[in-house]
């Protein structure tokens, strides 16, 4: 039992140094590879998501602002890119949905979507 005892004693594992470097590397290569899979599933660049992101909610605010609560369909042509804005307004009882929709104009791929529920006016 002596020698079993000594040959675990002597036996090293990986440090914690070699286990945080192993992880990072793997969380790294992870992340690139979602960032890439996103890419070929979507076709939409980072900056395309986040121009309609930011379409959608100036759109929200507006409609807020100006309490203009009818449907409609506007062309915007942001950063030489060209997007489809859509908003949708339904009421029911006593609440008014608000819904904005962003497409890229080519192919007519939805981009961003934000709803809004207010108390109708």
């Amino acid at each position: 039992m002596t020698l079993t005892y000594r040959r675990l004693r002597n036996t090293r594992g990986f440090t914690i140094l070699e286990v945080l470097i192993a992880a990072a590397i793997f969380m790294i290569s992870f992340s690139l590879l979602v960032f890439l899979l996103n890419q070929m599933i979507t076709g939409f660049s980072i900056k395309e998501l986040v121009l309609a992101y930011h379409l959608a909610s100036d759109t929200m605010q507006l409609t807020l602002a100006k309490n203009d609560f009818s449907d409609q369909k506007i062309l915007e042509i942001k950063s030489a890119k060209t997007f489809i804005v859509e908003r949708k307004v339904s009421r029911q009882g006593n609440y008014c949905k608000i819904r904005i929709n962003v497409y890229r104009s080519s192919g007519n791929r939805l981009l961003a979507t934000l709803y809004n529920e207010i108390s109708a006016p």
